[in-house]
């Protein structure tokens, strides 16, 4: 059985500057946040944190957040001998190859995908909805009174329909989540399940088990199931184009970007990738996005062809 804590003041102000951000002219929004501020000591502090994190990752350019600007510097043309041109057509040639696989994996293999930048909603034949993030992809079976989804990547959230009678399960290559009627999102790539609405069962293959209500989550860790809180409204944010990160290591959010930039993302420094962000980052505009988060930790990005390389400056 997990068991989080829905009180964390910093979680809780980012979802206090979600709303307002939504919700600009909610008079009673705002005196509702101000109960909230005077309740606690710490609760002004975690709201001061959590504006200096959105400012950085929204309001202000990377050259204003950080001491080091984050740049993206084309690479000089130069001589080369005829070799290196080799090599690097070898290279480009199994970039390409790299990223059709990439491409054509999912189509070959799914009922239902989408490609970089793009989000599909469906109704599910039992009336279900099903939202699919960039880069994603599914199978499903509604054959014989099954309510199966096998989430072969990226990620996916689920508005499921109530039938006690027949359970809705979504599969990942390691988890299995088994509802009968909720709202929830998994993410296949970081093998993660967080609850928006109603409760969730997940298990391993290893036998690992937990029992999620909503604003509670749990990430895939060495074959053992972790908590993973997130407030309920904060679930699937990238619905609305928004990434929030709380303590995320920089090379998931990597990851998480890669489905939106146009360019190949590689990380070229395992210890810049150890860094831990925080944020609500923009994922209409991931390169921008990208470069505040990099500028954070005085990192640059280096345009190489197709791939955008990521390092210490």
């Amino acid at each position: 059985m997990l068991t989080t804590d829905p009180r964390d003041p910093l979680d809780t102000a980012l979802d206090w500057l979600l709303q307002i951000q939504q919700h600009p002219e909610d008079e009673a929004l705002r005196e509702q946040l101000a109960v909230w501020l005077a309740s606690d000591a710490a609760h002004p502090a975690a709201f001061r944190q959590a504006q200096r994190a959105w400012q950085v990752s929204g309001a202000l350019t990377p050259q204003a957040t950080a001491g080091r600007p984050a740049t993206v510097t084309p690479l000089r043309p130069r001589r080369t001998l005829r070799r290196t041109l080799q090599a690097a057509s070898a290279i480009a040639a199994c970039c390409l190859l790299v990223l059709l696989v990439q491409t054509l994996y999912p189509a070959w293999h799914a009922d239902l995908y989408t490609a970089k930048a793009e989000r599909k909603q469906l109704q599910l034949p039992d009336g279900s909805q099903l939202t699919l993030d960039a880069q994603s992809a599914v199978r499903l079976d509604f054959s014989e009174g099954r309510r199966t989804v096998q989430l072969i990547q990226g990620q996916a959230y689920f508005e499921v329909v109530k039938d006690s009678a027949h359970p809705f399960q979504v599969s990942t290559d390691d988890l299995t989540i088994t509802v009968t009627g909720t709202a929830f999102n998994v993410d296949q790539l970081h093998q993660r399940v967080n609850v928006a609405e109603g409760s969730v069962q997940v298990s391993t293959a290893a036998g690992a088990s937990a029992n999620l209500a909503p604003g509670q989550g749990a990430v895939l860790s060495a074959d053992t199931l972790q908590p993973h809180h997130q407030p309920a409204t904060q679930v699937a944010a990238w619905r609305d184009d928004k990434l929030i990160l709380r303590q995320e290591r920089l090379a998931d959010v990597i990851d998480s970007l890669r489905p939106y930039c146009d360019q190949r993302l590689l990380l070229r420094d395992s210890q810049l990738g150890e860094q831990l962000v925080t944020g609500v980052y923009d994922l209409s505009a991931p390169e921008e996005a990208l470069r505040a988060i990099i500028g954070l930790h005085g990192g640059t990005l280096r345009q190489l062809g197709p791939l955008l390389l990521i390092e210490r400056g």
